[in-house]
């Protein structure tokens, strides 16, 4: 059955954590503090001083956001994070649903170097898109909203939400803004970014910013968002999609 609305919760926090422990201390201290339920949370880029191993990663941390998730019945779209995969070195996403299940996880395509490393990484191959109530959803981190055409192949495929986990220097902040309304603008879709240091918006698919949070580095932060879905739906449907030269994009 479609649903109608999404409540999605937005996540700021401070960026950069010594390990995995003091990211679920700092996680741990957020969710306590949160009463509202949401049919999604999505919380921001994560920075540790070095890549960390996948295996660590989904053990000690995403094992416990599996049982949030699933006691809160939300999904939650967290990262990215830098880490080492049986692949390579790569800036991983996860994506986890109501049951507390990893519904699966996105590695940026449009990658490059890591936390100032400049040994090898390995860019992802595949978008991650993920239904939920009947919407596509999709996740573009940092390198990817640059690139047009990536978002362009969402909106092809009927994605009405991106979610956008961005580490966002404070000074770079307005173009970030723009970069966010430009892609929703373009292509008909909800872009929602967990943004660092400073912001984290919502901004609707006419390009509209629905609501915009500004808060000092490393404070606790959260925008509450309804997402109207139908006028996600109504975007989707437009007339000029007909002509999209779907050979020219990524094949979702």
């Amino acid at each position: 059955m479609f649903v109608k609305s999404l409540s999605v919760s937005i996540i700021q926090c401070g960026t950069k954590y010594g390990n995995l422990n003091q990211l679920k201390q700092t996680i741990t201290s957020i969710f306590s503090k949160k009463n509202n339920e949401h049919d999604l949370i999505l919380m921001p880029e994560f920075l540790f001083p070095s890549p960390v191993d996948y295996q660590e990663i989904e053990d000690s941390f995403i094992t416990y956001l599996q049982s949030y998730a699933e006691f809160m019945g939300s999904w939650i779209v967290c990262g990215s994070m830098p880490c080492i995969s049986p692949k390579g070195l790569t800036q991983r996403t996860y994506v986890i649903n109501d049951a507390g299940a990893i519904a699966g996880y996105y590695d940026e395509i449009h990658s490059g170097p890591i936390n100032i490393r400049t040994d090898s990484f390995v860019s992802g191959s595949l978008p991650f898109l993920f239904d939920m109530g009947g919407t596509k959803l999709a996740i573009a981190t940092a390198n990817d909203l640059c690139f047009p055409e990536f978002i362009k192949s969402m909106a092809l495929a009927e994605v009405a939400v991106v979610c956008s986990p961005v580490f966002c220097p404070i000074e770079l902040k307005d173009l970030l803004l723009s970069i966010l309304r430009s892609r929703a603008f373009e292509n008909g879709v909800f872009m929602l970014s967990s943004g660092l240091e400073e912001l984290t918006t919502a901004v609707g698919p006419d390009g509209t910013i629905i609501t915009t949070e500004e808060l000092p580095y490393s404070t606790f932060g959260e925008i509450n968002v309804e997402i109207d879905l139908l006028k996600a739906r109504k975007m989707l449907n437009l007339t000029y999609t007909k002509y999209a030269r779907k050979d020219i994009y990524f094949p979702l």
